[in-house]
């Protein structure tokens, strides 16, 4: 929404509060958005890394707009193949990275299956704010949303949920992919 020809956003609902972001820089490679929380401002940064085709759009949609279970609550929400599979599946094709660290990937699946609302955290071996190469977190983005294999998807009842938040931290030494664990 805009204000006095300031823009802001909020990505928030009711049971998901988030900040409210100002948008305080925007060209044609980066936007960045402003948010204060106790009583600082911070800001994130977002780099545009490539060109979305034209005609572009999600069709990701949540199945309850509302409460989203956790993945180990009650029948604990799982890639089906194991992760010793999925780190395979990440591995394959991966982009060599330019430092050692964690990448956290988190994401909603949906009650089809369908994977979508992406976070992302990139730390060094220090837990500290790094960057990795946009080249490989595009690669592991990709991959995740295109998997569809997730057992006891269909018993996920806990508070009214039909929707299931989850992570993957990615583990990279010597420029690879090593692990990944939820």
């Amino acid at each position: 929404f805009d204000v006095n020809q300031q823009l802001f956003i909020i990505p928030s609902t009711q049971d998901n509060p988030y900040p409210m972001y100002q948008v305080s820089k925007v060209n044609a490679s980066q936007i960045d958005l402003s948010y204060f929380i106790d009583y600082e401002v911070k800001t994130k940064s977002y780099i545009t890394t490539d060109s979305l085709p034209k005609h572009s759009a999600s069709t990701y949609q949540l199945c309850r707009d509302a409460f989203q279970s956790l993945y180990y609550v009650g029948d604990e929400v799982r890639y089906s193949k194991g992760m010793e599979h999925l780190k395979q599946y990440l591995q394959d094709g991966a982009p060599l990275a330019n430092n050692d660290g964690f990448i956290n990937l988190h994401f909603t699946i949906n009650c089809q299956g369908q994977v979508g609302r992406f976070g992302l955290e990139l730390l060094n071996t220090k837990y500290e704010p790094t960057d990795f190469k946009p080249e490989l977190v595009s690669h592991i983005v990709h991959k995740v949303k295109k998997i569809r294999q997730w057992d006891n998807l269909g018993k996920v009842t806990y508070r009214g949920a039909k929707d299931v938040k989850m992570f993957f931290l990615v583990k990279i030494r010597n420029q690879k992919i090593v692990d990944v664990c939820p």
